[in-house]
């Protein structure tokens, strides 16, 4: 009895295991990338962990590596289709060749996937769904402000039954526009929009299951005021109201802006759409002032240019970087922290009262004599303090 025992344990084992193989699904996944107007290279390539990131060798991948994308003249896209598990997260980024023996290249982060791991070098990150829509992308005009195509792909095990999407809350119907064969929607616009309009799409397999995506924001109605007698480009404290600051960005070609940041939850909200001041074409300055602050609280924000674009501000005097920020250790004790899942990129901050700075007195020498170079003190120094650079450059005072 005991060995007719552990044989049908051991069958039962074996057809327990291989159901939960049948249920691993894989899907093809097709990952997009477009040429815009004014956009130079010699090819394209998709590394990620899905194919040992390209295969590269110190940063450069090989011409010819299996993670080159292919163009297809139909869609006018370049194309890598690999199968990947359901479930499965991925990391990758677009890899490009600007030389014909690929010594001159750069990685990017993929534009038409907003979600990224900012703590490994911006890395695009994906996880794998059943159904799944995947890369929005936008074809843009040679002035790249507006867009005249829309696309994504959609992917998935079974067929797809209904497709329904709207640009600036237009509803349509997107199945007429899906090439079932390759898993690719394609819309030509039939007259251009802003780049920032809002693009959603809803779509449901044979099954009845639904994904979705939405991105853009549309293009809110922006107020024209000239800016403020004594506000200059960047972050400009009031010595008498220390619960506001006024904030200045220079950006000509712009449609609109947003500043977001601790004080809105990183959110995009009307009250914190910028004004615009625009001397002419050539000379746009959008700027705003944020009320409610509370003095001496330091805060952490970006502009986010055209909904699409997050920057930090050229003038903060403080960055917070979520790449470099983790070396830094106990260089910069009580730091504040990047706001991690809110944003991406770097970000500046600043505080609506600061302890002034006493200076030791110091007579300038005459022009003839200075001696005028820059130096990284993270690279120069180990332990990376002013301190220490002091001590080893005793010339530096």
């Amino acid at each position: 009895m005991t060995p007719t025992r552990k044989t049908h344990l051991a069958a039962a084992a074996i057809a327990l295991f291989f159901s939960h193989v049948a249920v691993a699904q894989s899907i093809d996944v097709t990952f997009r990338h477009i040429k815009q107007p004014g956009q130079s290279f010699n090819r394209v390539y998709n590394p990620g962990d899905f194919n040992n990131w390209g295969n590269n060798n110190a940063g450069r991948i090989a011409v010819g590596d299996a993670s080159q994308m292919l163009y297809d003249p139909v869609l006018d896209e370049y194309l890598y289709t690999i199968s990947l598990s359901v479930g499965a997260t991925h990391q990758y980024k677009v890899h490009y060749h600007f030389n014909t023996d690929g010594t001159d290249f750069q990685w990017i982060s993929d534009p038409y996937n907003e979600r990224v791991n900012p703590s490994d070098n911006d890395n695009s990150v994906v996880t794998i769904s059943d159904p799944m829509v995947f890369q929005p992308a936008a074809k843009l005009d040679v002035s790249g402000r507006s867009m005249v195509r829309v696309s994504s792909g959609i992917f998935g095990t079974e067929d797809v039954t209904a497709i329904s999407f709207e640009i600036n809350d237009e509803p349509m119907d997107g199945l007429p526009f899906f090439d079932a064969s390759k898993r690719i929607f394609q819309y030509q616009l039939p007259s251009p929009v802003p780049a920032s309009s809002k693009f959603e799409m809803f779509v449901t397999d044979a099954l009845g299951r639904q994904d979705s995506i939405s991105v853009g924001v549309g293009v809110p109605n922006v107020i024209d005021e000239p800016l403020p007698a004594g506000v200059r480009d960047g972050i400009t404290t009031d010595d008498a109201d220390p619960t506001r600051v006024t904030l200045s960005l220079f950006a000509p070609g712009k449609d609109f802006v947003h500043v977001i940041g601790d004080f809105n939850d990183w959110e995009v909200r009307e009250q914190y759409l910028m004004k615009r001041d625009s001397i002419n074409a050539d000379s746009v300055r959008w700027w705003l002032t944020v009320t409610g602050l509370t003095p001496g609280q330091e805060y952490a924000f970006q502009y986010l240019v055209d909904g699409r674009i997050r920057v930090a501000d050229p003038f903060a005097h403080k960055l917070l970087d979520p790449i470099n920020d983790p070396f830094l250790g106990d260089v910069y004790p009580g730091l504040k922290p990047y706001p991690t899942g809110k944003t991406q990129n770097r970000v500046g901050a600043f505080t609506t009262i600061q302890d002034a700075f006493e200076w030791a007195p110091f007579e300038r020498p005459a022009q003839k004599d200075l001696v005028i170079y820059e130096l990284l003190i993270r690279d120069f120094i180990g332990d990376h303090r002013y301190s220490t650079l002091a001590d080893t450059l005793d010339y530096l005072q």
